[in-house]
Formats: structure tokens, C-alpha cells, sequence
């Protein structure tokens, strides 16, 4: 990002601000307000992504209200793809998003590719974390022999368990 940019998204930060700090989950959120100096100023507030997020939007207003603040920024940092529907929410109420990165890029090419496993997962073998109890790590093996849930479902167990120890799981 270029310096004018951060800058211009620092100087936008008054007494006025409310800064509210998003922590995203896989479906449990966490958002944390505080002032322009960092100082937390109304208590965190836990939310589900995946059902009602007028909780956070009333959760926001009445912290703006208690604190009377003029402005608010809202952040989060933007991996994977369960932020989406979040941010979607913001900019549907025409309220600005920004996001923030925490990591290296190390680190980040790491996280896309587990938040890769975990949106194929997601969308096509939801069941495996349930029914089989399998990590990420653990599905590696299934994707590796290509074996699909039927598949799995059909092995005996004998045969599963010898994948599973193969793969040192």
C-alpha cells in the first residue's frame, strides 16, 4: 500500500472516531471497540457470521451513542472468504470497510491455502469434519487418493485406518 494512502487512512481517525476491530471466525466473531488512542471504550461484542449481523450494526450505534462518536471505521482482516458476506453487510448499510493484514507473506500464502481446503470442504464434503472427525490435515490423504465421501463410506474400516496410518494420522 503507498504511503499517501496510509496516510489518508490515519489522518481520517479523529476524537470523533469509533474504531471498531473485527476478529472473524469461521462463524463466531468477536468485535472490540475502541477511541483514537487505542483505549478499549465499550465491552466486545460476539457475533454469528452466518445469521443475523443487524447485531453488530446495533452493537456499533449504540457504541457510537454511549461514547458520542461521529464516525466510525470498521476493520478486519480480509483472508479466506468468511469476511465476504460481512463486508457485503457494511457496504449494503453504505458504511466503509477497511481491511488490515497481519501476517507476512509467508504466512499468508499459508492461510489461503488452509482457507482453500477449508471453502472446498465447506462446499463440497461438509460432513467430513462431523461424521469422520477429520482436520484439514487428515483430508489431505482423502484428496491425495482421491477418494470421495461414497467412497469412504464403502472402504472397510480396516482399509481406512491403514490410509489414515500411511499418512501418519
Amino acid at each position: 500500500m503507498r504511503v499517501e494512502k496510509i496516510n489518508e487512512k490515519i489522518t481520517r481517525i479523529t476524537e470523533n472516531t469509533l474504531i471498531c476491530g473485527i476478529d472473524i471466525g469461521k462463524t463466531n466473531c468477536c468485535a472490540r471497540f475502541c477511541d483514537y488512542r487505542g483505549l478499549e471504550v465499550y465491552h466486545k461484542v460476539w457475533f454469528d457470521r452466518t445469521k443475523d449481523l443487524d447485531v453488530i450494526g446495533c452493537n456499533i450505534t449504540a457504541a457510537m451513542y454511549k461514547e458520542k462518536k461521529t464516525d466510525v471505521i470498521i476493520a478486519f482482516e480480509p483472508t479466506g472468504h468468511y469476511w465476504l458476506n460481512i463486508d457485503k453487510y457494511f457496504k449494503d448499510c453504505n458504511q466503509e470497510t477497511v481491511g488490515y493484514r497481519l501476517y507476512d507473506d509467508k504466512q499468508k500464502e499459508l492461510n489461503r491455502i488452509k482457507n482453500k481446503i477449508h471453502v472446498w470442504n465447506d462446499k463440497y464434503f461438509p460432513e467430513l469434519e462431523h461424521v469422520y472427525k477429520i482436520d484439514s490435515v487428515g483430508i489431505k490423504a482423502i484428496y491425495e487418493n482421491q477418494l470421495l465421501p461414497n467412497e469412504i463410506a464403502e472402504m472397510i474400516e480396516e482399509g481406512f485406518l491403514k490410509l489414515m496410518k500411511e499418512n501418519n494420522l
